[in-house]
């Protein structure tokens, strides 16, 4: 079957909308408005959500950067602390009016402060017990007088640590005049192995009370140490007490509230540095 199909021309166009406009307007017209409108609120809703996607966009980036902008400010803050651990904050001067014994515990800190702090730190590490670095610095001043003792200064022992072995090699201890006639004492290699013997020797079970439950009240820790047995002089925790106060070395127990990523961070830097001076022959 064939269809004879004949193109409309333009003129045939113009004239058949013309008469059906004429007959049907209210319908285009209709149809065109509800076109138009529909076509407004696709433009309208999709308006809408463009923006709300920008303000959404726009409100997690501020997010991100106060986020961004606090963590930088927490790091900032972290290691200002970890710097600052490390430093004797406004030491004392040797100025001539000083007294020479003044100034002798001023150098003793200025040169076992990171010592202390370390000793600190492994023992920490080691037995989750905190004997506070104040406590450790004050103890090395009063047992070795500033590290001028005979003891201090052939043997290395800054706290009077004593040997109860009757089986000694050669340069374990040595004779020394204490308390009791004939007393034998621990030698050491180097001062800083008397830092580190001194807490191990803290953590005997005659010293389970010296661990108070404000892990950085210095003036508990040195009462029960003395009730311990550590020493016989009754005014042994004013003694020690005094020197944490007069050279406010209780700020070097600020590490026992740090993070314990914080203290890995010191740990480290002060094996480096304590290393050094063990390798250089800390106090000859």
């Amino acid at each position: 079957m064939k269809y004879n199909y004949k193109i409309p021309t333009c003129k045939e166009i113009k004239d058949f909308l013309k008469k059906d406009l004429k007959k049907n307007w209210k319908v285009y017209y209709t149809v065109t408005v509800t076109a138009l409108t529909i076509l407004f609120l696709i433009i309208s809703i999709q308006s809408f959500r463009v923006t709300k996607q920008t303000q959404k966009r726009n409100h997690f980036l501020q997010q991100e950067n106060r986020v961004l902008h606090d963590s930088i400010n927490i790091l900032v803050y972290q290691l200002d602390r970890v710097n600052n651990i490390t430093k004797y904050v406004s030491p004392p001067k040797l100025v001539k009016n000083h007294t020479s014994a003044k100034n002798s515990k001023i150098e003793y800190i200025k040169e076992y402060k990171e010592v202390s702090i370390l000793a600190y730190l492994e023992t920490y590490f080691e037995t989750g017990k905190d004997i506070l670095p104040s406590v450790s610095l004050a103890q090395g001043i009063h047992e070795s007088n500033s590290g001028n003792s005979k003891l201090a200064k052939t043997s290395k022992n800054h706290f009077g640590i004593k040997c109860f072995s009757t089986k000694c090699s050669k340069g374990h201890c040595t004779n020394y005049n204490d308390d009791h006639h004939k007393d034998f004492f621990r030698c050491y290699k180097h001062p800083i192995d008397s830092y580190y013997a001194h807490s191990n020797f803290l953590l005997k079970p005659r010293y389970k009370k010296i661990f108070p439950k404000d892990k950085t009240d210095y003036k508990s820790q040195i009462f029960e140490i003395k009730e311990a047995g550590y020493a016989t002089d009754k005014k042994y925790v004013t003694k020690v007490s005094k020197i944490v106060e007069d050279f406010n070395l209780d700020q070097f127990d600020d590490v026992v509230n740090f993070t314990d990523a914080e203290k890995r961070k010191i740990q480290q830097e002060l094996k480096v540095l304590v290393a050094e001076q063990k390798t250089n022959g800390l106090q000859d």
